[in-house]
């Protein structure tokens, strides 16, 4: 059976500019191969994304496609992927997979006929043991995890377990994808020699805005620290990698794996550097491994301030004070790292004055100011209380990218939180400090950074319109080939455009 595994054609975030391998096609990909002929189709990176997409599927004549979306923002990207597979050939089988389709199996299926079945959560097993019951021609109501259509009924399977042991998995098929075409112009110090990993599922903290929580299930199953940088190692000697974000929720869940993973480099004396996301308990937790990272590579922390406002925090269920997060950031400084600050803005509670307290707290011990507006994530306990209270006022998923606003809060309207949020950004970064540190700071690292983000602050101050060179929406696409305007299927919740 030939299988195709699409991350498809969308529009990069502007404040990254940088495009990374789909981890979960990655991993995907691997745990397929051994038993299937797989390929890979990234749209991401393609330099003509719809029309070289379709003529990658009529090339390789796949029996299922596998269409990957990493984000609910993507949605629609995907659920187009579909629609055009089926236009090239009906017989093709498409499946869905990620935490947008895994929070919402039923809708989807119903705004997208295109798509045959959804894997609901974790998908390496369940997208094995389907293809096998499809090659045999068996009940796919035997094979946990999935939702489909039946009888002009949508059905769900029973939950599948999650994967006790993640280091069972392969390591991740990088063979299968064009590792010269992916770049992250804000990582490390070289933009082509830069990747981003994932080496654990899942986090055990309840914030109720994750939907990264919601899918793992509150839970932190990491490999080991030798696979890990046994991952690093290939990365490096194979693919040239030398700069390495990990993309987990937490990197250091446990004091053990943070002690191991020292120890693994310590051996294997790789020439990289690296930084990753963590949460204020456990760098307080690891604050005295922080030197003897920062001696084998690490350079930079990122980590979720959210707000000094003790009462969202406690909406958010975010289990820190704003003293806690305080005295991480003394510790991130202390040591001299650069500190990303996560925070959450636009609570129910939030207003004008809490942004400008936010950025006043976060802004002495930041590098980089990620503020991200409160997003009611499909499957998130926010998104439910949210829709509860009749506070979601957008409902195009394609803006559900955590920089757009979503929902008003008790003072300000959904246009003022949008114009709020832009303004917070430019004041971050039109500080003198920034400018004196892009060009003469002793940390290239910091330079490097701030070079890159001042450009991004500068376009936004200007009103200049950035746009990404490789990509076109879909529906240009489809009036383009068919020589008249066409409509688009997949939009706002599944609406004729």
């Amino acid at each position: 059976m030939k299988v195709l595994l699409i991350d498809p054609p969308h529009a990069i975030f502007k404040y990254f500019r940088g495009r990374m391998p789909f981890p979960g096609l990655v991993a995907l990909s691997a745990y397929l191969e051994k038993d299937f002929e797989v390929a890979v189709c990234d749209g991401t990176v393609l330099d003509h994304p719809w029309e070289d997409l379709e003529e990658t599927v009529r090339a390789y004549h796949p029996d299922v496609v596998g269409i990957g979306s990493s984000s609910t923002s993507f949605v629609y990207d995907a659920m187009n992927t579909a629609y055009l597979v089926k236009t090239i050939d009906p017989k093709i089988i498409t499946v869905g997979g990620g935490a947008h389709f895994s929070a919402l199996p039923e809708e989807s299926l119903q705004e997208c006929p295109s798509l045959d079945y959804i894997v609901v959560g974790e998908g390496e097993v369940s997208m094995h043991e389907l293809l096998r019951t499809l090659e045999s021609r068996g009940d796919a109501m035997e094979v946990k995890g999935l939702a489909f259509r039946r009888d002009g009924q949508i059905v769900k399977t029973p939950q599948r377990p999650l994967l006790p042991n993640v280091d069972e998995l392969p390591l991740p098929a990088y063979h299968l994808f064009p590792m010269d075409r992916y770049f992250m112009p804000s990582l490390g110090m070289d933009t082509h020699r830069s990747i981003v990993l994932t080496t654990a599922r899942g986090c055990e903290g309840e914030c109720t805005f994750c939907s990264e929580a919601a899918l793992w299930r509150n839970t932190w199953r990491p490999r080991s620290a030798k696979l890990v940088v046994d991952e690093m190692e290939l990365l490096y000697r194979k693919f040239g990698k030398i700069s390495f974000m990990f993309g987990d929720d937490i990197f250091n869940g446990t004091r053990q794996r943070l002690l191991e993973f020292a120890e693994e480099l310590e051996s294997r004396k790789l020439p990289i550097h690296f930084w990753f996301q963590t949460r204020v308990d456990a760098i307080l937790r690891d604050a005295d491994l922080l030197p003897r990272l920062k001696r084998l590579g690490l350079y930079m922390l990122s980590m979720g301030v959210e707000t000094p406002s003790q009462k969202v925090l406690d909406n958010y269920n975010k289990k820190q004070t704003p003293e806690m997060a305080r005295q991480a950031m003394e510790v991130i400084k202390k040591n001299g790292l650069l500190f990303i600050a996560n925070v959450m803005w636009g609570d129910w509670e939030d207003t004008e004055e809490t942004l400008k307290e936010t950025l006043k707290f976060a802004a002495p011990y930041s590098a980089h100011f990620a503020i991200q507006l409160t997003t009611p994530l499909p499957g998130t306990e926010y998104a439910r209380q949210a829709e509860a209270e009749g506070r979601i006022q957008e409902r195009d998923y394609s803006k559900y990218d955590m920089l757009n606003p979503i929902m008003p809060t008790r003072t300000l309207s959904l246009e003022q939180v949008g114009t709020l949020h832009p303004r917070a950004i430019q004041r971050f970064y039109s500080r003198p400090q920034v400018f004196w540190d892009a060009f003469f700071s002793p940390n290239p690292f910091l330079r490097r950074n701030n070079q890159f983000f001042l450009k991004l602050a500068w376009e936004t101050i200007t009103r200049q319109k950035w746009e990404q060179k490789n990509y076109m929406p879909f529906e240009a696409f489809m009036s383009q080939k068919l020589g008249r305007p066409f409509q688009l299927v997949h939009g706002p919740r599944g609406q004729n455009s």
